[in-house]
């Protein structure tokens, strides 16, 4: 008699491994004139190129393209150089030129009327050299008290003889003029729209070091940015780097840090991190 034979059990193939943390290299960047420096870590693998993007975006300034990044000796290191092959030493003293790496500056930004009937209309705007086109709509539009949807800003690119509409999330990078087309550039060039006076008089700030309770009475604008306020402290305790005062706020159990663009909005109070304060607690 033939025994009935039961299915076959196909064997189960090994469960895939598990994969490890990916491993990541620490690099340490310096600006070679400004001596600021910046942190990053990559993925194995990558290249003296995927660095440079890395630190473009990091410090929100471009394009990638015009950074240069060398050794300490001062020896060039070409975009296609593996980062891999550098020693521990070396990935913790490259330094940079051409894109500045320390914290957000002021700069000047011409927006200029794009219509050959209205050549000639500018306008200047004092804007953070990391500031997208979004926050140059904003600063354009709250100078004559104006709504976005009246502004559209523009560029010329190269090769072409008319303009191309800008992306709101895109950077101003190394752009120090933009063209600004629509019914506010309109009424700029007539003379009907006219810049909203300032707010007068100033306010009182109190800066409290988050960490020591020292303290500071700073005057600003009622209308100030975070930006705004780190200058005036600076000024006010005779210091020139901007990058020794962050303001923070309270987020949870911890503290985060305050974008530049944002406004004051009437408060008397905030707290920082950086130099020392003059008044004890």
């Amino acid at each position: 008699e033939k025994m009935a034979q039961g299915p076959v059990l196909k064997p189960q193939a090994p469960a895939p491994a598990e994969k490890g943390p990916e491993e990541r290299a620490r690099f340490t960047v310096t600006h070679k004139e400004s001596r600021h420096s910046v942190q990053l870590s990559l993925p194995s693998g990558q290249t003296v190129f995927d660095l440079k993007k890395a630190l473009a975006n990091h410090v929100n300034r471009g394009p990638s393209s015009k950074l240069t990044l060398m050794f300490r000796t001062g020896k060039l290191l070409g975009d296609s150089a593996k980062l891999d092959a550098l020693s521990d030493e070396d990935k913790a003293g490259l330094l940079a030129t051409g894109l500045e790496l320390g914290p957000p500056v002021l700069v000047s930004l011409k927006v200029y009327h794009a219509s050959k009937a209205a050549a000639g209309t500018t306008v200047m705007l004092d804007v953070l050299d990391t500031a997208s086109f979004q926050e140059v709509k904003r600063a354009l539009c709250d100078r004559y008290g104006a709504k976005a949807t009246e502004v559209r800003l523009v560029t010329k690119k190269p090769g072409m003889t008319g303009f191309a509409g800008v992306k709101d999330s895109d950077r101003i990078q190394g752009l120090r003029e933009v063209g600004a087309m629509g019914k506010l550039m309109d009424r700029v060039a007539s003379g009907e729209a006219q810049p909203v006076a300032a707010p007068a008089g100033s306010i009182d700030v109190e800066v409290v070091h988050a960490k020591t309770g020292c303290n500071v009475v700073i005057q600003v604008q009622p209308d100030a940015t975070i930006l705004q306020l780190r200058e005036a402290t600076i000024k006010a305790l005779g210091k020139t780097d901007l990058g020794e005062v962050t303001v923070v706020r309270a987020s949870g159990g911890d503290l985060a840090t305050e974008l530049d663009t944002d406004l004051l909005a009437g408060r008397k109070e905030v707290m920082i991190l950086g130099c020392d304060l003059p008044n004890p607690p």
